[in-house]
């Protein structure tokens, strides 16, 4: 509390992320901890509705306003909100908190800085809404382990979504094209092979033997990611 300037002992702590890999399918994610310890029934997917391309201050803003929006109404606050990100994405927190008239919750952000030196390694700054330099912790500091940790957390779960997301979009868009290929069985397709690249690498006989399919439809979907060279 004391070295992050803190108005309480952060006891939960909510943090977010973005991923928005090569600009499309972009998704938010919210992790939870309490006195230390992830709380994965209260972790959170986001998919972004209304922001285009690339801008990930804008798709902070979505996300943040519409959790925070909900937890005023069920008096769900948090005692600390982590961003991954720098002073710019701590500015989209605060203009979302202004907004929703939120005083009580304590807000920082961490980014990585790289060195010019390379003998130097990444260095972790944490900007605070009061404070206009970043302060910097130890490497080895147990609390900016902490931090690091939920912080990975909130990344690594929204990577998980993006890529479930990705997937799902992936197999509509290249099995749509088939047809006789409509979402239920590009749902089957997908549950029973497990990826798009696993149907694309799948055997006629195998496409056959899939939930909901014929051979005349498994011959179809061979011959599309197969097609006849000239």
């Amino acid at each position: 509390r004391g070295k992050l300037h803190l108005r309480k002992i952060p006891r939960r702590i909510e943090a977010f992320d973005i991923s928005n890999l090569q600009g499309g399918y972009a998704v938010g994610s919210m992790v939870s901890f309490e006195n230390g310890e992830p709380v994965k029934e209260r972790y959170h997917h986001f998919k972004i509705k209304t922001v285009e391309g690339i801008d990930d201050c804008g798709m902070m803003y979505e996300v943040l306003y519409r959790r925070y929006k909900k937890a005023v109404e069920k008096e769900d606050l948090p005692d600390l909100v982590l961003l991954d990100g720098g002073r710019g994405q701590l500015n989209v927190a605060q203009e979302v908190f202004k907004e929703l008239n939120i005083e009580e919750v304590d807000l920082i952000s961490l980014a990585k800085e790289r060195k010019m030196e390379k003998s130097l390694k990444t260095e972790e700054k944490i900007f605070h809404p009061q404070y206009k330099e970043p302060f910097i912790l130890r490497r080895h500091s147990s609390l900016l382990h902490l931090l690091d940790r939920i912080r990975d957390e909130a990344h690594r779960f929204a990577i998980t979504y993006h890529k479930k997301i990705r997937s799902r979009e992936t197999v509509k868009s290249a099995l749509g094209e088939i047809s006789g290929i409509g979402r239920v069985r590009q749902k089957e397709l997908l549950k029973y092979f497990g990826s798009v690249d696993k149907i694309a690498q799948a055997r006629l006989e195998d496409l056959t033997k899939a939930p909901k399919m014929n051979g005349s439809l498994a011959q179809k979907i061979y011959d599309y990611f197969h097609p006849t060279q000239e």
